[in-house]
């Protein structure tokens, strides 16, 4: 029946809706005789059937013409309900006047009634009526929780009950001033009932509602997508709801960057401008994920001029032309000067820096790939090591103010030869430091950034697109992320406490399962974890569901990652940034291990090379 009635057109809907009216407006017309004398008898003559007559079609007109039978029963809101009620009084109005003009029996006690009669069983009817369709459906929708009880989340409330494929059950709020209150008929809820509301209610959804989420809330979200099978999406910004570029109900996955837990520290001003703003800038490895966003971040302070190198052409190519796009939108005078060139050619870096009179060097060009390196030993440390000492004597014999290495956690204990070179790179820049007082060095330690090249996240983007499997080389893996513009605004605020040789360490908040992290990345995407293993080897997965599958530890692979030796960080100016007091080697001694290196590369044994790196003070320890 319901699925004959929805199925029908929408000019035999219009008619059933008139059918019942016609039958609404009679009934409450014979009734108010009724319930005022307690007798048919009146009801039933002959003058009043010429009343009916003649009102009932003016009614239905009026009705027709007021737009009362262009709603459409199932998603009557508010405001139809409202309207038809407006028109039901109307029509008592119609039928007193008409009464009026023939025999004047129909008086006010008749009208009142008449009013409360139509009103009445006209709502009634609708009510039911919608109720009634509404159930077809019933059964296959979803329930929800909407996260946020301001206007957005209200509009929401209401987009949602107007269709027939959701049914909130909550609304979650961090105003605990709010905590009880109903909003359309929904109940506003804290946070820290949510997970009982997800269990209890069978919440396949969070659709949140606001901006304004707090970092404890964004905790219990990104637990509830490691715990349950559940997605969260996000409506979109207001500015495109109020531009119609979008509209309420377009939900957008919620990022993953915004479910770790981590609340940006704005920049601090100053620190952002000392060593930047009307200078004479070198980044090197510009065309990568870290050096590419550090010159994005460096345009914002207005170097005098800003140096690009890499040897990548295409690299270089992309990073010039957003530079420049962006140079020309913010109206700057800053100089743009491309090279490709390769960090170990000591010649032509001193080259650049003097002919450019280069002031600050940002050095991000490094190897970096771990299993990839661990088949190409003499090129990790050729380019890791030897470039990163020929850059820092290039600098120091230009002049250069200010030098910061870009580090990694995977210097700590490494046991790949990435870590094992960026240890080395290390310690020479600390050796170099304390020879001289042209430049200031520094380096910068940090983990994994979300979407650089060589980070998990855009990997396991690419199997979900494919429909999986996932793969995870250990269950119990876990890394450090932050995004990439906060890690480049910290490394240039890091550059300007420099004095002597610092290594700096970026705050990267707690570590992340790499298990969890894959689980939360397949539910966003609206699919659902799947292991065939603890399905008695059943890999036949359902399309709502993505495969996670474990394979090994890659060579030089850690289980996790550090970013000190010892805990003997030290607090700096800024809340997001530490200092390292790191074992470091005289600069005679550095340059007898950099000629043992040189030798051992020359020999051409690999093998020689791997057991000089671990005799060194690197505290290198191959996993393999």
């Amino acid at each position: 029946m319901q699925n004959f009635i929805i199925s029908r057109s929408r000019r035999v809907k219009q008619l059933i809706q008139i059918s019942f009216d016609s039958l609404v407006l009679t009934l409450a017309y014979v009734g108010c005789f009724i319930l005022d004398n307690g007798s048919m008898a009146e009801a039933g003559s002959k003058i009043h059937l010429v009343v009916l007559l003649i009102a009932l079609p003016v009614c239905l007109f009026v009705f027709y013409s007021l737009g009362l039978y262009r709603s459409l029963v199932r998603y009557m809101s508010a405001d139809s309900l409202s309207r038809t009620t407006s028109v039901f009084f109307i029509s008592a109005v119609v039928f007193w006047m008409v009464s009026a003009s023939i025999d004047d029996s129909f008086e006010w006690t008749h009208l009142v009634i008449f009013t409360l009669l139509s009103c009445a069983l006209g709502l009634g009817g609708r009510f039911i009526a919608r109720s009634f369709l509404r159930s077809s459906s019933h059964l296959n929708r979803s329930n929800v929780i909407v996260y946020g009880a301001k206007d957005l989340g209200r509009e929401l409330l209401t987009a949602i009950k107007q269709g027939n494929e959701l049914i909130p059950i909550a609304v979650i709020d961090d105003d605990p001033e709010l905590s009880g209150a109903l909003i359309g008929g929904v109940r506003v809820y804290s946070p820290h009932e949510l997970q009982k509301l997800v269990l209890k209610n069978r919440v396949s959804t969070i659709l949140v509602a606001t901006s304004e989420v707090t970092r404890e809330s964004k905790k219990r979200l990104s637990n509830l997508l490691k715990s349950n099978d559940i997605q969260i999406k996000q409506i979109p910004a207001i500015s495109d709801i109020l531009s119609g570029r979008a509209t309420i109900t377009q939900f957008q996955s919620v990022k993953i960057e915004d479910l770790l837990g981590r609340k940006p520290v704005p920049p601090i001003e100053e620190l952002m401008h000392t060593n930047t703003s009307g200078k004479s800038i070198l980044v090197t490895g510009a065309g990568g994920s870290i050096g590419s966003e550090i010159c994005r971040q460096l345009t914002e302070v207005k170097p005098a001029r800003l140096i690009l190198l890499d040897h990548s052409e295409y690299g270089l190519y992309q990073i010039e032309s957003q530079i420049l796009t962006k140079v020309e939108e913010l109206d700057l005078d800053t100089e743009i000067v491309s090279i490709i060139a390769n960090v170990c050619d000591e010649k032509a870096l001193l080259e650049i820096l003097t002919k450019n009179s280069v002031e600050t060097v940002f050095h991000a060009a490094a190897y970096k790939h771990v299993p990839l390196l661990e088949a190409n030993v003499y090129a990790s440390i050729k380019n890791n090591v030897f470039g990163t000492k020929s850059l820092v004597k290039a600098s120091i014999e230009s002049g250069v103010s200010s030098l910061t290495m870009i580090s990694s956690d995977k210097a700590v204990r490494p046991t790949n030869v990435m870590g094992a070179s960026k240890r080395f790179a290390e310690l020479v820049c600390q050796a170099y430091a304390k020879t001289q007082k042209t430049t200031t060095i520094s380096m910068v330690r940090f983990g994994n950034v979300l979407g650089s090249s060589g980070s998990v996240i855009p990997l396991f983007q690419r199997q979900i697109s494919k429909g999986g499997p996932l793969t995870i080389t250990h269950r119990d893996m876990t890394r450090y992320f932050m995004t990439i513009p906060e890690a480049s605004q910290l490394v240039i605020q890091a550059s300007s406490m420099a004095t002597d040789g610092e290594v700096f360490l970026l705050d990267m908040g707690a570590p992340v399962l790499i298990l969890d992290l894959a689980k939360s990345m397949i539910r966003l995407s609206g699919y659902q974890p799947y292991f065939a293993k603890e399905n008695n080897g059943n890999s036949n997965t359902r399309s709502d569901q993505i495969e996670i599958n474990f394979s090994k530890l890659r060579p030089g692979e850690k289980l996790y990652e550090e970013l000190l030796l010892e805990d003997t960080a030290m607090s700096t100016s800024h809340p997001r940034i530490k200092k390292a007091a790191e074992q470091s080697v005289e600069f005679d001694t550095l340059n007898s291990y950099l000629k043992e290196m040189e030798s051992s590369i020359e020999n051409g044994n690999v093998t020689e090379t791997r057991k000089l790196l671990s005799r060194l003070p690197l505290n290198y320890l191959p996993s393999h």
